[in-house]
């Protein structure tokens, strides 16, 4: 008797954002508060057009990604909602990829915008790590580079957004969010 196939309670997106470059530019400040886990910002210059970008279920996990409609540069991210499990381990391409200093640029004509505004279906997983947090986004897509600014840093395997990492985490931040997300998921194994 053949078995049943066996899928994945985590539906994958067609493609994620892809990367074709990278900028680098002075590091972004990441903010790790009592609400909101985790907001990075590369520049507080005044941007005149950007896109953001979801990523996520929209009901239990949430990304927000901004990308400058000039250049493609992915200035920001913040997780807005993370109320689901937490992954045991990360796959081992996650810590062999290349650091590229600098942020990614995303193709913009492939994108998929609807207005300013993508929507990338996904149920990431979040691990934690001793001093680290990092959202796997694609589980089939392996690390290649990871693009850093600062204590960000974007995954990358063929082409495509693989994950999110935030790093260098200090104690009293690590503290915080092991609060945060007991709020939000008391069950949940931290």
């Amino acid at each position: 008797m053949i078995p049943p196939a066996v899928h994945s309670s985590r539906p994958e997106p067609v493609t994620m954002l892809k990367i074709c470059g990278s900028r680098d530019l002075p590091e972004g400040r990441l903010v790790v508060d009592d609400y909101v886990p985790f907001s990075f910002r590369a520049y507080e210059r005044a941007i005149f057009g950007r896109f953001l970008c979801e990523i996520g279920d929209l009901k239990a996990s949430l990304f927000e990604l901004r990308i400058d409609k000039g250049s493609g540069v992915v200035y920001g991210v913040t997780l807005v909602l993370y109320n689901q499990d937490f992954g045991d381990r990360l796959p081992p391409d996650y810590g062999t990829a290349q650091t590229i200093q600098g942020l990614p640029i995303v193709e913009r004509g492939e994108l998929g915008f609807a207005g300013d505004i993508s929507r990338q279906p996904c149920d990431f997983r979040l691990v934690r790590g001793p001093d680290n947090y990092i959202a796997v986004l694609r589980d089939s897509i392996h690390a290649e580079r990871c693009y850093k600014s600062g204590r960000v840093g974007f995954f990358e395997g063929h082409g495509e957004l693989s994950g999110i990492g935030f790093f260098d985490l200090t104690p009293a931040e690590m503290e915080k969010l092991v609060a945060l997300f007991q709020r939000l998921r008391p069950q949940a194994k931290l």
